[in-house]
């Protein structure tokens, strides 16, 4: 009989559950990318020369899953880093300059707002809640001064990351 096959809609559901399961698996655990990221090299590289070494179907799909498991993990794990090492000016009033990231809540007297800016050494998007009036619209640059205040976690969302 001839090599097994999946039909190539199969090995994209396949591969893209196996790259979500990785991201799923790293957001268990708040490791630092940059203390990882070699072990996951090193371990990629011994699935990769496995996978040349072995010449059955399912061992190569195995491998191939396992590359793509650990790139979803790694992914993740370098997106938290990178938001855990933020550094912003929490408890300061500073002035600052961003662009309006999305369309504005208005309810009642007040708006709600993201504010797209890169004052703080690299890009952030900062929450800001002010009265209704002026009303602001996505892609106003506005110039800000405020008091920058921790996020805290409100029910069930996780407003801090």
């Amino acid at each position: 009989m001839g090599e097994k096959s999946i039909p190539n809609y199969r090995l994209l559901t396949i591969f893209l559950a196996t790259f979500l399961a990785g991201v799923f698996t790293a957001s268990f655990f708040n490791l630092n990318f940059f203390k990882i990221y070699l072990i996951a090299g090193i371990f990629s590289l011994i699935i990769f020369v496995i996978n040349l070494l072995i010449n059955e179907f399912i061992m190569k799909m195995i491998a191939a899953a396992a590359i793509i498991f650990l790139a979803g993990f790694l992914l993740f794990s370098f997106t938290n880093t990178k938001m855990n090492n933020l550094q912003l000016p929490f408890g300061q009033t500073k002035e600052f300059t961003g662009i309006v990231a999305g369309y504005p809540a208005v309810s009642g007297n007040s708006q709600t707002l993201f504010l797209q800016t890169s004052d703080f050494g690299q890009p952030v998007k900062i929450y800001i809640s002010t009265s209704a009036f002026p009303a602001f619209e996505y892609g106003d640059k506005l110039k800000i001064k405020s008091t920058i205040t921790r996020p805290t976690n409100i029910s069930s969302f996780d407003w801090v990351s």
